[in-house]
C-alpha cells in the first residue's frame, strides 16, 4: 500500500491522483496555517515564521527521500532518515513506512514491534493495516505445528472486521474461510473494471503470497501469483520491493 500519509491513504483510493503532489500541498496549507498564526502574535513574526517553514520542509524532504529509498531498494539509507524523523512533527505520519522498512532489513522483532505500537495507538486505517501485519509476521514467524498456526490464525483473523473490503477478504484468507486464489482473482478483475486501484492489488498480493507461503508452504504458488499479476503492481507501494525480492528476483 501507498503509505506516505495516513490521512491521504483514502485520497489513494481514488483514481489518478498523484499522491506526492497531493501531499505537498497538504504540508503547504499546514506550513501557511502555521506562518499565518505565528504573524498574529507579538514574537519576532518572521523569524518564527520562517524557521518553521524551513523545519518543515526538511522534515518532508527527508520522509520523501526515505519512501524514495524504500521504493528503490536502498533501505539502509531509508532507515537511517525514519530514525531522524521518529521525534518529528511527522513520526506519527511516517510510523507505517517505518515499520515496514524494517522488515526490509529484516529486522523482525523491531518491525513487529513497531506494527505493534501502531495497532494501539495509529489511526483507524493504519491499526487495520498493521493488523494485517500481523497476521504475516505470525505465519513467518510461527515455530510450531502447522494446526496450531491455523488455529491461531482463524481466532486472530476470523473475530474481527477490517473497514475495507479487500483487506477484508485478506483477512479472511489468512482465517481459512476464503480462497487465496479466489481473492486475487477478484481483486484483479475489480482493477481491470477500474473499481479499484493498483495500489490495493500490490497490497493483495502481497498478503495473499505471504499467506501461501508461510500458511499454506506453497512457495511455489506464491511465485507463481507474483508473476502474474507483476506487470499491474503500483510502482509507489512499498509492498512492492518485498514482492520482487521475495518471490520474482532470480527466476
Amino acid at each position: 500500500m501507498n503509505r506516505l500519509f495516513c490521512f491521504v491513504k483514502s485520497f489513494s483510493r481514488l483514481p489518478k491522483i498523484n499522491v506526492k503532489a497531493l501531499i505537498c500541498f497538504v504540508f503547504s496549507f499546514f506550513i501557511f496555517v502555521e506562518v499565518s498564526h505565528a504573524s498574529s502574535s507579538h514574537m519576532s513574526n518572521d523569524n518564527v515564521a520562517s524557521s518553521s517553514v524551513d523545519h518543515k520542509t526538511d522534515e518532508l524532504t527527508r520522509f520523501n527521500q526515505a519512501v524514495d529509498y524504500d521504493l528503490s531498494g536502498n533501505h539502509a539509507e531509508a532507515r537511517k532518515l525514519y530514525n531522524l524523523l521518529k521525534n518529528s512533527r511527522l513520526s506519527s505520519l511516517v510510523a507505517v513506512p517505518s515499520a515496514i522498512n524494517l522488515v526490509d532489513l529484516n529486522k523482525v522483532d523491531a518491525a513487529e514491534q513497531a506494527f505493534n505500537e501502531i495497532v494501539s495507538g495509529g489511526a483507524l486505517r493504519d491499526r487495520d493495516y498493521a493488523r494485517l501485519w500481523q497476521l504475516w509476521m505470525l505465519a513467518k514467524r510461527w515455530a510450531g505445528k502447522q494446526a496450531d498456526l491455523v488455529s491461531e490464525l482463524k481466532e486472530q483473523a476470523g473475530n474481527k472486521a477490517w473497514s475495507l473490503s479487500w483487506e477484508n477478504d485478506i483477512a479472511l484468507v489468512y482465517a481459512g474461510k476464503k480462497s487465496p486464489q479466489d481473492v486475487l482473482r477478484i481483486m484483479a478483475q475489480k482493477v481491470a473494471k477500474g473499481e479499484a486501484d493498483k495500489d490495493a492489488l500490490t497490497e493483495t498480493v502481497f498478503f495473499i503470497t505471504g499467506y501461501l507461503h508461510y500458511v499454506q508452504h506453497d512457495v511455489k504458488s506464491a511465485k507463481k501469483y507474483a508473476r502474474q499479476y507483476q506487470s499491474s503492481f503500483n510502482y509507489a507501494s512499498l509492498e512492492r520491493p518485498l514482492i520482487e525480492r521475495e518471490y520474482i528476483a532470480g527466476k
